[in-house]
């Protein structure tokens, strides 16, 4: 694929982000959108490909982590895994995405490039 279609794609994608009429926000851009998407993608990796633990232990283990300071406002949502996305509001996404490598850090290689990716992304 050359770079023009692939900025074709990308700028496809990120314009129906946007609410026509509203000021862009990045922190629902990002964390509704692109977060939302991917991390459901990365999960659905780690859980249907590589095995490393599934929707159930994954959902136990944010419903039961101790969340902290302003993270108990903003608790992420359990993970269905017929969506899409991993649902959620911007800030729940944030909490999740930040808190994933301490949620289930233990059960995952930390050499795999997707989970690499995860916590670059952190």
């Amino acid at each position: 694929m050359d770079s023009a279609t692939l900025s074709r794609m990308v700028l496809g994608f990120v314009s129906g982000l946007f609410q026509p009429g509203l000021p862009p926000c990045i922190g629902h851009d990002l964390f509704e959108g692109v977060v939302a998407y991917d991390l459901a993608i990365y999960l659905r990796y780690f859980i249907k490909i590589k095995h490393w633990f599934t929707y159930t232990q994954l959902n136990r283990r944010i419903t039961q982590f101790a969340y902290k300071d302003s993270d108990c406002n903003s608790c992420p949502a359990p993970v269905s895994e017929k969506a899409n996305t991993i649902g959620g509001q911007a800030a729940e996404n944030w909490c999740l995405l930040r808190l994933l490598p301490v949620i289930i850090g233990d059960k995952v290689d930390p050499h795999d490039p997707v989970w690499q990716l995860v916590e670059r992304t952190c």
